[in-house]
Formats: structure tokens, C-alpha cells, sequence
């Protein structure tokens, strides 16, 4: 096997290998106390934290995370504190080896942490969250983590947290390849461990020094993996330990030191079944295929690195994962069994691209980099409003000042000012109404988002009132039917802009008719199956009308139509839609218009009371839009019940 990848695997295990230890307490009185110290959260802390590292976490699984929840819920807690608790529920799974879980809790600590509520927070907490975005991939973003608390801990002194740091960045900068960078590092953090007495540190940052020489000098890394194995021994750090069994595991396999090996990793492996981790458990089976695949045994190789691989994927565990699909790329590839050894191949490469991609940081920084853009542009576009008023102020008043020059000189050049004023005028107007035009369109958008934006408030929190109380139930329905007639106003508004500013030519063909007339069906299709309605659309291709309307005002007007219609129908009934040598029509089965408000549509505003809901105003915007295009909006009622409403030539 390559050397530097050997090494590469090595590296890798470090950062993923965590101690589950064997149940020391009886977990039922540290529960005790926690239930009793519901508002000591420093005494909470440090209970659950215990009950973590020291009792059978999958046995307690259940019983820690209901006490977590029980702490987050409450609304004393100081963000302080719940950052120290959303870390704990993220340190539980990396200890479960649920990866991807983890992150997200370290990650909602993270978003905390950054926070302006959250100063005097405790920054520990990355260390573990660069671990766990190491091992899915994310290695950039892992090492900007680590330099980011390394420049924290430092001002504030916290050598522990410091001296764990540096131990961590060795370990990323091994993965890839810097071994010098990594070196470094690893001094640092057991200079500080030493000088402060922080043995576990200290074993860790030893045991990871002496994987540089398995590259170089093999007798000296067997020398201080067996100083730090017997140095761990002494501390008792049973994890460090099983760590450093399987670094010297990899050094006899390297060696061809093939008995050796096998005697470290069932040493490994009866490790990690006693404490139930089986990510821990499927990353030695495939170190065991490796070891198998140098003694030329291919099948069991691939057996070993089959059994583990769908825990490894499953887990996010990417490392692990890429580690598995290597090892039966090259038995598969030794057996003489292409079509699979290219299968593993394309699933390695995917894993090992995973990572070293460097996009982690880079969308991090577009973010940041579209945020403040979007913030310069808001403030662009409010001067910008500002300078527009005021030159609009200045032409008005230019406008005046030449309105009067020219009475002056009116009777003078009486002929030639005429013709010379009119086009002058006509010049002023379109350029006013150009700008006028954007000034208003820059308005409706404005208004409808500030409009909108607290309408879907206030229908989010319509959603979520539940009450049994019949009349705010009534009131709630109310309410919800006024946002979304208010909802329905700001879209037409829209709509109308859109159709307003649109240079498409001015008719619809059978065909754009019928292509409009399926997009505003989808656009309302959600209505439709809500209410349960059957669309009959009896238009097709031989049909010969020509409207002379473009696709998009067209759309705006079905749209309105067809949405009344549905809104009128009752549940399950039928709506109808076909054209004549006339125009095109929509028939639904509903109640009908009342006869004294028949002729105000689109003509005028219609009072609530007048005709149950809404108030018209969407049908007049469209009679807007129809104006001088020969169109007119078209209602009647039906003998046998409900409305015949449409797009009708006008015969004026």
C-alpha cells in the first residue's frame, strides 16, 4: 500500500475515534439530581456532562436528551447556557458516532456563538465541531474553525483549549500531507500539555509525533507508539489507547509484520464490541481487509470491508466510508474483477473528492459577500429614489420657467413658437412619463413586498392559533379571508405592472390562447383540488378566434376569472371553459351574481356586503388593462344557475 496514503488513514482514524466508556456511576442518582436542580444550570452542566462520559450513553440515550430538551425549553435559560447544552446534545452523538446529527447541534451552537446575545460564551465547543466537519468532508472549513479559536483562547489564556488546538491542526494538516505544519503543531500542543500537566493531551500529541516517522524511520515509530502506549497505560485513557494500538497495527502491516498486526487489531476489535461502537467496529474491519489484501486472501478482504461499509455511509462518516470502498477497490482489482473494482473505484473517488474540496469556505464567503451587496444595493436604490424626487421638483419648475419665457416671446414668434412648443412639449411629456413609469413601477414592487412580507405573518400565525373558542375561530377565519384578499390585490397590482411594461404584440393566437389558458389552470391547480372542482376545457387547436390582447394581459384576465369562478363553485361541481367567434368564456355552476350589482363589475368598487367577499378590485384592474383593446368583461347569469363570465369583442 502507498506509504503517504497509509498515513492519510492514520490520520484519519485520530480524528474520528471516540471512547464510549463502561457504566462507573449508577446513572439513576445522577438523574436524580439533575430532576432536582431544575434552575441550577452550572450544577446541570456539569451532572449531564458526566452522565455522558461516564454511563452507558445508548442504555441513557433516551433519558439524556429529554433532560436536555427539558433545560432548553426553559425560558430562564441564559444563551450562555444553552449554547453549553446544545454542544452537550452534540458531543452525545459524536459519542453515538451519528455524525451528521452532531453537526447540526454544534452547528445550531455555532449560529449562537456567533451571535450578539451570546459574548461571554464558552468557545471549547469548536474543537468538537471542526472534528465532526473534518470527518464529513469539510476540511477547509474545519481548519478556519480551529485558527478561529486558537486567536480566542489565546487572548483569554485557556492553555487546555489551546494545547487541544494545536493538537487538532496537526491532525488536519497531516490528512494533507503537511507533515512539516503538522510537526509544528504537534510540539506546540505538547509543550503547553506538558507545561501545564495535561496528560491526555499530551499522549494524544505523542502518539500522533510518532506517525511522521512511519514514512522515514520505522524503528522509531514502533519505539514511541510502545512509549506512548505505556505512557496511556499509566493514565488510564483507554480510548487514546485503542487509538494507538491501531497506529501501531498500521506500522506492522507497513512491515510486513502480518501476525503482529492481526494479534493489535483483535486486541482493536474486542475494544470496541465491549463498548458497543460500531462505526469503531466497521473502521477495523477495514483495516483488517487491508491486512488481508497483503496476504493475498482478496475474499476475505472484501468481506471484512463489506461488512462495514453500509454503517460508515449510513453515518456520514465520509473518512471511514472512503477508506472501505479503497480497500475493495483493490481486492476486487487483485481477483481480477474489473466491473466491480471500477464500482468501488467511482465510490472512492467520490468519497475522496468529498474531501478535498475547497467550496466550503468559498459559499461561506459568497454569502457574506451577497449580504453586504444586498445591503449596498438597498441603500443605492433609496438615494436614487431621493435624487429622482428632487429632479423631478427641478423639472417641474423648468417646465414653469419655460412656459413662461415662451409667453413672452409669444407674440413676437406667435407662428414658429407654436410648432417649436408643441414638440418641445411632446419630448418633455414622454421622458416625464418614462420616468414616471419607473418611479411607479419601483413603488408597486416596493409596496408589494412590504405589503406582503407582514401579510404572511400574520397567515403564519393565523396557522398556528388553535382554539376551541367558536368565536375566534369566526375571527381567525375572518382575518385569514381579509390577508388574503389583500394578498389577491397586491398580485393583480403586479400583474398589471408586468402586463403594462410588456412589448409583446398585441394578440393571441388560438394556440397562445390555449398555452394561457393551461398555465393559469396550473397556476390555480392547488384550488382546484382542494375544492374538488372538474375543469372541462373544450378549447383545441381548430379553433379560430384571435384576441386582440397580448399572452401576458391575457394571463392576468383568465387568471381573475377563472379564480372567481372556482372561488363561487361549490365543492365538486364543474367549470367550463370554451371560446366563440365572440370571445372566450368560463361557465360555472355557482349561485350567480346577485342581479343588482351585475352591471357595477369592473366598473366600480363592490362593497362586501353587496356581494359576500372581495370588493371587486381585481376586475377592475383588468377592465383597466382591456381598455382600447376592443375586449370587454362579460357576466351574466344562467338560466339553470350560476355565471357566464369572459372576454367578449366589442361591438362598439
Amino acid at each position: 500500500m502507498n506509504k503517504q496514503l497509509l498515513l492519510f488513514f492514520i490520520l484519519t482514524f485520530n480524528t474520528i475515534l471516540e471512547g464510549i466508556v463502561h457504566a462507573q456511576v449508577n446513572a439513576d442518582s445522577l438523574f436524580s439530581i439533575i430532576e432536582k436542580s431544575s434552575s441550577d444550570f452550572k450544577k446541570l452542566d456539569s451532572t449531564l456532562l458526566f452522565v455522558i462520559n461516564n454511563t452507558d450513553i445508548k442504555k441513557n440515550e433516551e433519558r439524556i436528551l429529554k433532560s436536555i430538551d427539558s433545560i432548553l425549553d426553559d425560558e430562564k435559560i441564559s444563551a450562555k447556557d444553552r449554547l453549553n447544552f446544545l454542544s452537550q446534545k452534540g458531543i452525545l452523538y459524536q459519542k453515538l458516532s451519528r455524525l451528521k446529527e452532531a453537526e447540526y447541534f454544534f452547528g445550531k451552537a455555532y449560529e449562537l456563538y456567533k451571535s450578539q446575545s451570546c459574548i461571554d460564551c464558552n468557545p471549547a465547543f469548536l474543537t468538537n465541531y471542526a472534528t465532526i466537519r473534518n470527518n464529513l468532508g469539510n476540511k477547509s472549513e474545519a481548519v478556519n474553525l480551529m485558527f478561529e479559536l486558537l486567536e480566542i483562547s489565546e487572548k483569554k489564556q485557556d492553555w487546555e483549549v489551546v494545547s487541544n488546538a494545536y493538537y487538532k491542526l496537526g491532525v488536519f494538516y497531516g490528512q494533507i500531507q503537511k507533515y512539516v505544519d503538522a510537526g509544528k503543531y504537534w510540539d506546540k500542543s505538547i509543550e503547553i500539555s506538558r507545561k501545564h500537566n495535561y496528560k491526555d493531551l499530551e499522549g494524544s500529541a505523542l502518539q500522533s509525533k510518532a506517525l511522521m516517522f512511519m514514512l522515514t524511520d520505522k524503528e522509531k515509530a514502533e519505539k514511541l507508539l510502545l512509549e506512548s502506549i505505556e505512557f496511556l497505560e499509566k493514565i488510564g485513557n483507554q480510548y487514546l489507547l485503542t487509538n494507538s494500538k491501531k497506529n501501531l497495527g498500521f506500522l506492522y502491516v507497513d512491515s510486513g509484520r502480518f501476525d503482529d498486526a492481526r494479534r493489535v487489531y483483535n486486541d482493536v476489535e474486542s475494544y470496541f464490541i465491549s463498548v458497543g461502537d460500531d462505526v469503531g467496529l466497521a473502521r477495523n474491519n477495514a483495516d483488517l481487509g487491508f491486512l488481508e489484501i497483503e496476504l493475498k486472501n482478496y475474499k476475505k478482504a472484501i468481506a471484512y470491508c463489506k461488512s462495514g461499509v453500509d454503517v460508515l455511509v449510513e453515518r456520514g462518516d465520509v473518512n471511514g466510508a472512503r477508506d472501505a470502498f479503497e480497500c475493495l477497490y483493490y481486492a476486487a482489482t487483485e481477483m481480477g474483477d474489473y466491473k466491480s473494482a471500477l464500482k468501488y473505484f467511482e465510490q472512492n473517488i467520490a468519497y475522496r473528492d468529498s474531501l478535498n474540496k475547497q467550496e466550503d469556505i468559498e459559499k461561506v464567503t459568497e454569502l457574506r459577500k451577497d449580504f453586504e451587496f444586498e445591503r449596498e444595493r438597498e441603500k443605492t436604490e433609496s438615494a436614487n429614489i431621493l435624487n429622482i424626487e428632487k429632479e423631478k421638483t427641478f423639472q417641474n419648475y423648468l417646465a414653469l420657467g419655460i412656459l413662461l419665457l415662451s409667453g413672452l416671446l409669444f407674440f413676437a414668434f406667435r407662428a414658429y413658437r407654436i410648432k417649436k412648443k408643441a414638440a418641445e412639449t411632446i419630448s418633455i411629456q414622454k421622458a416625464e412619463i418614462e420616468k414616471y413609469s419607473q418611479i411607479n413601477e419601483n413603488l408597486i414592487f416596493s409596496l408589494s413586498h412590504d405589503i406582503k412580507e407582514p401579510m404572511l405573518g400574520v397567515q403564519l400565525l393565523l396557522n398556528k392559533i388553535k382554539s376551541e373558542d367558536a368565536y375566534l375561530q369566526k375571527a381567525a377565519i375572518s382575518i385569514g379571508e381579509q390577508v388574503g384578499s389583500i394578498n389577491s390585490i397586491v398580485n393583480n397590482l403586479l400583474q398589471l405592472k408586468k402586463a403594462s411594461s410588456s412589448n409583446e404584440i398585441e394578440t393571441s393566437t388560438p394556440i397562445e390562447i390555449i398555452e394561457t389558458v393551461a398555465k393559469v389552470t396550473q397556476a390555480l391547480s392547488y384550488r382546484i383540488s382542494e375544492r374538488n372542482i372538474q375543469i372541462i376545457n373544450q378549447l383545441s387547436d381548430s379553433d379560430t378566434l384571435n384576441l386582440p390582447i397580448s399572452s401576458k394581459k391575457l394571463y392576468m384576465v383568465t387568471l381573475n376569472l377563472l379564480s372567481n369562478a372556482i372561488k363561487h363553485s361549490p365543492e365538486g361541481a364543474k367549470i367550463e371553459i370554451y371560446s366563440t367567434k365572440d370571445g372566450l368564456f368560463i361557465r360555472d355552476y355557482g349561485e350567480g351574481i346577485d342581479p343588482t350589482i351585475l352591471d357595477k363589475i369592473g366598473k366600480e368598487q363592490i362593497d362586501k356586503t353587496d356581494q359576500g367577499s372581495g370588493s371587486g378590485m381585481g376586475l377592475m384592474l383588468v377592465s383597466n388593462v382591456l381598455l382600447g383593446s376592443g375586449l370587454k368583461l362579460h357576466f351574466e347569469n344562467v338560466l339553470g344557475g350560476g355565471t357566464l363570465a369572459g372576454l367578449k369583442m366589442d361591438a362598439e
